[in-house]
C-alpha cells in the first residue's frame, strides 16, 4: 500500500495534500470504495473487472440496485463479467422490459442461460409470452430467452416454446420459430416432437420455411421422433392435416417432408411404411425423397425396393434418377450393372442417363472404367464425361483402396475428390477414414464438402468426441458467413444434422 509519510519532504508533502492519498490500484477495495463517487465510478467499475475479483460482485450489485443511480448498462456489464449465482435475483428483475427499453433484459435473460438457473424460468417464460410487433428490434430479447430456456434444459419451457415454434408468421418473426425449434432440440422432450412436426409446414408468403431448423431439432430429439413421424409419412397426423386443407399443401407434400425427417433419422423402423408409399401411385415429389430415404437408411429391404424402381422403365423417369440418388447413398455397389448399362444406353433419356453415370462413377471400380472408357470417347455430355474421372481412381489404386480414397482427397479434380470422400463411407478402418475426413472438413468445394459429412455420417458413432469437436468448429466458422456466402447454409444445416445425430439423446 501507498502511505503518506510525515517524513516526506515539504514539496512532496504539498503535492499530496492536493491529490489525496492513493491505493493500491490492483486492491479492488481501493475501487470498490470510489463506486458511489459519480466522478471516478465509470474507472472504478472498469478496474474492478480487470482486476477480476469475486469480491467485487455484491458492491457492484448494490450499484446497480441504488435508487438514485440510473442502472447504468456497464454496471450491468460488469455484474455479468463474473458470472456469479448471486446475481440471479437481480438479472431476473432485469428480465421486465419494454419494447422501447430491452437491452437489459437481452443481457440478462443470457446470462442467466449461461448460469443454467432454473428458478428464472417463470420470468423467463414471462418475457417471451410479452406481446411485440412482428419488426420489433425487442424480439431480441425473447431471442435469448428462448437460448436459455434451450441451456436450462428443464421439460417445464416444452410447452411454452412450442407455442413459438406453432405461431404463423404473420404473428411474429420467423426468426423467434428458428430459434425455438433448436431450443426444443436440445431440451430433447419427446413433448416437443407434434408442434416441431407441425413447424415443418411453416412458410411465409417468400416461401421462407425454419425446415432446416426443425430437422436438426428432430435428428437431436431422436428415436422418440420415429413413430410420430411415421403416422405423419402415413397422413395420420391430425393437425398437419387441418393445415394441409386450411392452406392447400401440393400433392405429396407431406409425405416427402416425413421422408427426409425419417432419412434424417436413418430410422430403420421405418422402412415397411417407406416402402408401402413408394409403392403407391406417384404424388408430387414424395416417391423421390422416399427412394434417397431408404438409401440413407441402408436398410437391404429399403435398398432392394429403390433399386426396382431404378430397373423399372415403366417408372416416371425422376424417380428412376432418384433411386440412383439412393444407390449412392446406401453406397451400393451391387446396382452397378444397372447403372452401367443405364449409363452405356444412349436411347437412356438424357438426365436419367447422366444420374446413371453419376452414380456409376462412384460405386464403380476398375471393370468398369474399362467397360465404360470407349463409351465416352464419342460422348457429348460433361457429366458422363466425369463419370470417367471417378472411376480412374479405383482404376488407378495399385494398393489399399482406403489409401488411394484419401489419396484422392487432395486430388486437383473436384470428381476425384468426391469420389474418394463418399467411398471412405465404406471403409472398415474407421478410424483411418474418419481421421482424413475430418482433416478435410474444411474443403470449400461444396459436393466434396457434402460427401465428406454423408461418409462421417456413416463412419461416426456418439463416441466420436473428435467428429463433434471438429463439426462444431466449422459451423462455428462458417455459419458467420452464411449472409455474405449463401451456399454455406446448406453446408452448415448438414453439419448440424450430422452433428445432432451425433449428440442425441
Amino acid at each position: 500500500m501507498w502511505r503518506c509519510s510525515k517524513s516526506m519532504g515539504f514539496v512532496l508533502a504539498l503535492a499530496l495534500l492536493g491529490c489525496g492519498c492513493v491505493g493500491d490500484p490492483n486492491d479492488p477495495h481501493t475501487w470498490i470504495k470510489k463506486l458511489h463517487d459519480i466522478r471516478e465510478q465509470r474507472e472504478a467499475v472498469r478496474n474492478l473487472v480487470r482486476i477480476n475479483d469475486k469480491v467485487a460482485v455484491q458492491p457492484l450489485m448494490d450499484l446497480y440496485k441504488d435508487p438514485k443511480g440510473s442502472r447504468d448498462p456497464e454496471v450491468l456489464d460488469a455484474i455479468i463479467h463474473f458470472h456469479d449465482a448471486r446475481a440471479i435475483p437481480l438479472l431476473i428483475e432485469a428480465l421486465d422490459y419494454t419494447e422501447q427499453d430491452f437491452d437489459a433484459a437481452t443481457k440478462a435473460a443470457a446470462e442467466l442461460g449461461n448460469l443454467k438457473a432454473k428458478e428464472s424460468i417463470p420470468a423467463l417464460l414471462k418475457a417471451l409470452d410479452k406481446p411485440l410487433p412482428i419488426k420489433s428490434r425487442a424480439n431480441l430479447a425473447k431471442q435469448e430467452a428462448i437460448r436459455a430456456l434451450a441451456k436450462i434444459k428443464d421439460p417445464a419451457s416444452v410447452d411454452a416454446l412450442c407455442k413459438v415454434v406453432k405461431a404463423l408468421p404473420d404473428e411474429q418473426d420467423m426468426f423467434l420459430n428458428k430459434v425455438a425449434a433448436l431450443a426444443l432440440g436440445q431440451i430433447g422432450d419427446p413433448r416437443g416432437v407434434p408442434c416441431l412436426l407441425n413447424g415443418a409446414f411453416i412458410a411465409r408468403a417468400d416461401n421462407a420455411t425454419f425446415f432446416p431448423e426443425v430437422r436438426i431439432a428432430v435428428t437431436k430429439i431422436g428415436e422418440p421422433s420415429v413413430d410420430p413421424l411415421i403416422q405423419l409419412l402415413q397422413e395420420k397426423n391430425a393437425e398437419v392435416n387441418e393445415m394441409a386443407k386450411k392452406l392447400d399443401f401440393k400433392p405429396g407434400v407431406i409425405g416427402f417432408k416425413a421422408a427426409y425427417l425419417l432419412g434424417d433419422l436413418r430410422a430403420k423402423k421405418a422402412v415397411p411404411a417407406l416402402i408401402a408409399r413408394l409403392k403407391e401411385p406417384p404424388k408430387g415429389d414424395m416417391q423421390r425423397s422416399i427412394l434417397v430415404s431408404l438409401g440413407q437408411i441402408g436398410e437391404p429391404a429399403g435398398v432392394d425396393a429403390a433399386l426396382a424402381v431404378l430397373k423399372d422403365s415403366r417408372q416416371k423417369q425422376e424417380y428412376r434418377e432418384g433411386a440412383c440418388q439412393a444407390m449412392m447413398a446406401a453406397r451400393n455397389v451391387g446396382a452397378v450393372p444397372t447403372l452401367l448399362a443405364l449409363a452405356k444406353d444412349k436411347k437412356t433419356a438424357a438426365n436419367l442417363r447422366v444420374a446413371a453415370a453419376y452414380a456409376l462413377g462412384v460405386l464403380g471400380g476398375k471393370s468398369e472404367y474399362d467397360s465404360f472408357a470407349s463409351t465416352v470417347k464419342s460422348e457429348e455430355y460433361i457429366e458422363v464425361k466425369q463419370a470417367l474421372e471417378r472411376l480412374e481412381v479405383a482404376k488407378s489404386c495399385t494398393g489399399d483402396l482406403d489409401d488411394c480414397y484419401i489419396k484422392a482427397l487432395d486430388d486437383p479434380k473436384v470428381t476425384r475428390q468426391e469420389k474418394g470422400a463418399l467411398m471412405l463411407g465404406t471403409s472398415k478402418n474407421k478410424q483411418k477414414a474418419l481421421g482424413a475426413l475430418l482433416a478435410h472438413m474444411g474443403v470449400q468445394e461444396q459436393v466434396v464438402r457434402l460427401a465428406i459429412i454423408d461418409s462421417v455420417r456413416r463412419l461416426a458413432d456418439k463416441g466420436c468426441t473428435a467428429c463433434q469437436t471438429k463439426l462444431q468448429e466449422q459451423i462455428s466458422k462458417e455459419e458467420k458467413l452464411v449472409t455474405k456466402i449463401p451456399q454455406f447454409k446448406g453446408l452448415v444445416d448438414e453439419m448440424s444434422v450430422t452433428l445432432a445425430a451425433l449428440t442425441k439423446a
